[in-house]
């Protein structure tokens, strides 16, 4: 695919999937809607902008948020790859983020709604800051006292704000 330009507003009817081996999207001050949704393969960049429709980041696939960008993300995020978000930059997640996927990069990462690590006790560490709104609810899997067996693990490189619901589910 390519590059969105300043103040675009570009629509996807049906399932878009970005293949590994020809395609990446780019967006600067742009917003982007899959209707269908959008299966992520390779890179998706964004500086300032917002991802409108649910996005599955697949392993080896990338979201990076660059350039001091406000990065908005109003469907549902599913990540089994990496959301980079870079110093100085911010992610906003409006709906459900899940997966075991890992979040690199210096910058702050807000949710509004909910985080759910992968199914299963599972790890995930943030590079950045993390900011939990007071509507957001991290849900967490407890069986036993040991990290990425027992429990899901959330790490958190740089400063953390606290608000909103912890909701632990019995692990099976």
């Amino acid at each position: 695919l390519g590059n969105a330009t300043q103040s675009a507003d570009i629509e996807f009817q049906g399932k878009l999937t970005n293949v590994v081996s020809t395609g990446y999207l780019r967006a600067s001050h742009a917003t982007l809607r899959f209707h269908g949704g959008l299966r992520n393969e390779s890179s998706l960049t964004v500086s300032t902008g917002t991802v409108s429709g649910d996005v599955e980041n697949q392993v080896g696939a990338m979201i990076v948020v660059v350039n001091n960008g406000d990065a908005k993300f109003e469907g549902d995020l599913h990540n089994e790859g990496r959301v980079l978000v870079t110093p100085n930059s911010t992610a906003t997640y409006f709906g459900k983020v899940s997966g075991s996927g890992s979040f690199p990069g210096g910058g702050t990462h807000v949710f509004t709604a909910e985080l759910a690590p992968g199914p299963g006790p599972d790890q995930i560490g943030f590079d950045g800051d993390v900011v939990f709104g007071d509507q957001a609810t991290l849900e967490a899997e407890l069986k036993s006292t040991t990290p990425g067996s027992g429990h899901d693990q959330v790490t958190i490189a740089g400063s953390a704000t606290l608000d909103g619901t912890l909701a632990l589910k019995p692990f099976p």
